[in-house]
């Protein structure tokens, strides 16, 4: 079966902290094999980490770059079996108080699992993402940057693009493949000059039938 991907929603925290919940976040329509994707992204002034759930499920982080030329910007892909629920909260952990932090949601049915069939990163501008999506596959992008602009994206489909406290620019894309698409070479062009822009992009495979073990696993264990 061909795998969907549907952009759900944008959202920020300008607070900071070690912890930010972002509650009512739309998941879009309950499925036995959906699952949701966030893109995280982070400001701080030291290193840090991020860990997620998704709805109260725990996520996993499969894919993530930490730019820290000055600062210290991250962007994670986290993705989560949800099978049920319209909406649900987000939660963000981090291993040192952060200065603020955004999401990117997506629900996606349709693919073979957790685990991307590829991945790629970019600390440049434009964020640059070389990679190859199955046939019936998907695709999913984000990207962060600080003092620069907006993003103009080139071979995948802008979702949304939206700034926070004036100076945080972050944007997602995505898109639906009914064919073969090999290395195909994705850009993420901030306007201005950016500073320490971060970039991450992902791919996954379509199922070949039949709902997330995960999902099983909670109907046998709610009957």
């Amino acid at each position: 079966m061909a795998a969907a991907v549907t952009f759900q929603q944008a959202s920020g925290n300008n607070s900071g902290g070690s912890s930010t919940t972002y509650s009512g976040v739309s998941f879009g329509t309950a499925s036995s094999d959906r699952y949701i994707v966030v893109l995280a992204t982070g400001r701080h002034t030291s290193t840090f980490t991020q860990t997620a759930t998704i709805g109260g499920i725990f996520a996993t982080e499969v894919a993530t770059l930490l730019n820290s030329t000055a600062s210290f910007h991250r962007i994670s892909v986290f993705i989560a079996a949800v099978p049920t629920g319209t909406t649900g909260s987000v939660v963000l952990n981090f291993s040192n108080s952060i200065v603020r932090n955004m999401i990117s949601v997506f629900s996606v049915t349709g693919i073979d699992g957790l685990t991307p069939f590829a991945t790629a990163s970019s600390t440049a501008n434009p964020a640059s993402g070389t990679i190859t999506i199955p046939a019936d596959g998907i695709a999913i992008a984000g990207t962060y940057n600080i003092l620069g602009g907006a993003y103009t994206w080139s071979n995948l489909t802008e979702r949304h693009d939206d700034v926070l406290s004036t100076i945080n620019y972050w944007s997602a894309a995505s898109d639906e493949f009914a064919t073969l698409q090999t290395s195909r070479v994705i850009t993420a062009t901030a306007a201005g000059s950016p500073i320490q822009p971060v970039g991450i992009f992902a791919s996954w495979s379509p199922s070949s039938g039949g709902p997330p073990a995960s999902s099983i696993l909670s109907y046998w264990i709610e009957q």
